[in-house]
């Protein structure tokens, strides 16, 4: 069972290395080749800010220390303000249907977060993630190579206890695996329904993950953003904002409206050992840290008041 590894997006703590070091060495009995797909810069240990001035300015991508870590067959250090004048250029030239999030919404979002945002910049975030994924995956076709089993998780998620061997085994054509969201089933508008995936970490077969991550090209995300059938007045209720402003959201529909992908709960055992390693979840919060602060460069300022 040949198996390869999909690492999008920033890095965040070098100290994040243990712990894919730790997953491949769980499951060193499967050939494993490694994918990464990221920036030249960290980035910020929480979730990223309106303002874009702040990335740059986080301490450089130790490329040296991933390839002597976690030895990827192939690997990508991309220029953040790069990839960030695609994406602004990207949403230039399309037009965007996005229902407004509640003013409830907003007001507790720069309450717990500090950054100021509304429907497109939020939107252009979420895009980002889903661009990096599709570039990983573009590397693992890049490269020719056929794998029994594709896996794509973040550098900042604990996955160091997820034993593939529960699977490999057993994996099912057209089939996703991973944990979903405590939400329930969410009613379409237009009819169907939808059980939100979590996005963490996620595995399945070639063709499975090749159909999933079709998701990040430019034309599949703006098809799939603009899909009638992808809007849910069940979710605004319970979220108070646009479905479509869900990044989770809009993987499941693509997957399982889209393509009618199977979907497999990871066992209770592994789901309880997997986490998001970061202290804090908001920019404001983590800016309040000296801890955190003082590994930032003297330019950066704490977030408004």
């Amino acid at each position: 069972m040949n198996v390869a590894l999909l690492l999008p997006g920033f890095v965040r703590n070098h100290a994040h290395l243990t712990k894919v070091s730790e997953f491949l060495r769980l499951n060193q009995r499967y050939p494993i080749d490694v994918f990464t797909y990221t920036y030249d810069v960290l980035g910020l240990e929480v979730a990223e800010t309106a303002d874009r001035s702040i990335i740059p300015r986080t301490s450089s991508t130790d490329q040296a220390l991933i390839a002597e870590t976690i030895a990827p067959v192939a690997a990508r250090y991309l220029d953040y303000g790069e990839v960030w004048r695609h994406i602004d250029r990207y949403f230039a030239d399309r037009t965007w249907s996005i229902e407004s999030n509640s003013q409830e919404y907003w007001e507790d979002w720069f309450r717990k977060s500090g950054s100021r945002d509304d429907e497109i910049s939020m939107l252009k975030r979420l895009f980002a993630q889903w661009h990096m994924a599709h570039g990983c995956w573009r590397l693992l076709e890049d490269s020719g190579r056929h794998y029994d089993c594709v896996v794509r998780t973040r550098y900042d998620y604990d996955v160091s206890a997820l034993d593939l061997s529960t699977y490999l085994e057993r994996l099912q054509p057209r089939t996703l695996y991973g944990t979903r969201r405590p939400l329930g089933v969410i009613a379409l508008d237009r009819g169907g329904s939808l059980q939100v995936d979590n996005d963490c970490v996620c595995f399945g077969d070639q063709t499975a993950m090749g159909l999933l991550y079709q998701l990040g090209g430019d034309a599949t995300y703006h098809a799939v953003l603009t899909d009638g059938r992808f809007q849910s007045a069940d979710f605004y209720t319970q979220r108070a904002k646009s479905i479509r402003l869900s990044s989770e959201s809009s993987m499941s529909f693509w997957a399982h409206v889209c393509n009618a992908l199977d979907f497999e709960l990871l066992t209770p055992e592994h789901a309880a050992t997997l986490r998001v390693m970061r202290k804090y979840k908001h920019y404001r919060d983590y800016m309040a840290d000296r801890e955190y602060r003082e590994r930032l460069t003297p330019e950066l300022s704490s977030p408004d008041e």
